[in-house]
């Protein structure tokens, strides 16, 4: 019985973000794409948080989002994000402000404020586990 224990109680654990530990504090998409976020609490060193500018489907695993445009994937760097740090990722250059690691597939084109951005975690970038954050300045939904 313990042992079965223990394993629910790592798989519970092992996620490192959940809703709301980063919020996003600006995008920019005028002139050099980007944006930079927050984090409300720690994160560790090697956690991937997701980003992408496609659209949300409310699909399962694989479907979130639409395709066609692109996403990020930001790795911590060692040493991990402490909370109240400000985070801010070029999309043209692929670089971070804190020297974690910038991946990006596709195109995150963040055209003058009408792209949502969305910041996921997951075990991959079609598997959405947790959205953490949503950015998006327009008029409508």
């Amino acid at each position: 019985m313990k042992k079965f224990f223990t394993i629910i109680f790592v798989f519970l654990f092992s996620y490192s973000c959940w809703a709301g530990d980063i919020v996003f504090t600006l995008v920019n998409s005028d002139g050099n794409n980007g944006f930079a976020f927050v984090a409300t609490t720690n994160i560790s060193a090697g956690t991937v948080i997701y980003f992408t500018d496609n659209e949300w489907t409310g699909g399962n695993a694989g479907t979130a989002f639409n395709t066609g445009e692109g996403i990020i994937a930001y790795t911590v760097p060692v040493g991990g994000i402490s909370e109240g740090t400000v985070v801010s990722i070029d999309t043209d250059a692929e670089t971070s402000s804190n020297g974690g690691t910038v991946v990006e597939t596709g195109s995150v084109d963040l055209l003058n404020g009408v792209e949502p951005v969305y910041a996921y975690y997951g075990t991959n970038s079609t598997t959405v586990t947790e959205i953490l954050s949503v950015f998006r300045d327009a008029p409508f939904w």
